[in-house]
């Protein structure tokens, strides 16, 4: 028997995360976010990416990241924990 995963459209995790969904979609577009789409084509974000919406979310609060590199900063972090699962933010920081 399939395990049926929880989902949230796009509109609840903006309002979760008190953002806009047009930043949902921006942080899509640079590849940050992945949600899933369901067959209608609607976008399912599951605990996954909430989980990287809250680390996408730690980066922009460190002030010492230039706004215009944060996208490839934080695109490059999650390539280093798709490496090691257990990498976490503050060991990233560390290496900058």
């Amino acid at each position: 028997m399939k395990k049926k995963v929880k989902t949230y459209t796009i509109s609840a995790v903006a309002e979760l995360f008190d953002i806009h969904p047009q930043t949902l979609r921006l942080y899509e577009r640079e590849g940050l976010l992945k949600p899933s789409r369901s067959i209608g084509n609607t976008r399912l974000y599951e605990d996954g990416d909430l989980e990287r919406l809250e680390i996408i979310r730690e980066f922009f609060e460190i002030s010492a990241i230039a706004r215009r590199r944060i996208y490839s900063t934080i695109r490059r972090f999650f390539e280093f924990r798709s490496f090691d699962p257990n990498f976490t933010s503050d060991r990233y920081k560390s290496l900058s």
